[in-house]
């Protein structure tokens, strides 16, 4: 059982490091974009894959339960950029949370005919993203590092393991 979650734990932090570097591939993209449609999608991009980890995910069949990237790889000094990019992630991109959008129903009239658009609050200000661009990066490398940083101890350990089991078998 040790060695199953060993191996889990290789794929996930794998699957981990797959969505940091999508999220900094997709930051690497955005800066070369001027147009505010597309930076605003690549934007939405990069939140999607950066908050990937850090959300709950199902674990492999053979292990009960679920898991997520723990806060610990998380720079303190990046913390709170770090809690933006999830609330984003949870109150705009992937989910409708009404709460967040504070929706206005609005009764309009033209020619007889009633229609009833939406204003919304404004849950981030896109005109920071230049500003923020350093910083998402910043933040995105290093969680990546730490990653990193915790995969080759968690190799290690496997490797030794298969050294182990292969030593117990001769």
């Amino acid at each position: 059982m040790y060695m199953e979650n060993l191996k889990e734990q290789i794929i996930k932090y794998n699957l981990y490091r797959m969505s940091f570097e999508q999220a900094i591939a997709t930051l690497r993209v955005m800066k070369r974009y001027k147009k505010k449609d597309v930076r605003n999608l690549l934007f939405r991009s990069f939140v999607i894959a950066y908050a990937a980890p850090f959300s709950t995910n199902k674990r492999l069949k053979f292990v009960a339960g679920n898991h997520h990237c723990s806060d610990k790889f998380i720079p303190k000094s990046l913390k709170d950029l770090h809690n933006e990019i999830i609330k984003l992630r949870n109150e705009l991109f992937a989910h409708v949370d009404l709460e967040a959008r504070n929706p206005k129903l609005i009764l309009c009239e033209i020619n007889g005919e009633r229609f009833f658009p939406m204003q919304f609050a404004a849950i981030f200000d896109y005109e920071r993203l230049d500003t923020l661009y350093p910083n998402l990066l910043d933040l995105s490398n290093k969680v990546l590092s730490n990653i990193d940083s915790k995969m080759i101890k968690i190799e290690n350990l496997f490797k030794e393991g298969l050294d182990e089991k292969e030593l117990s078998t001769k």
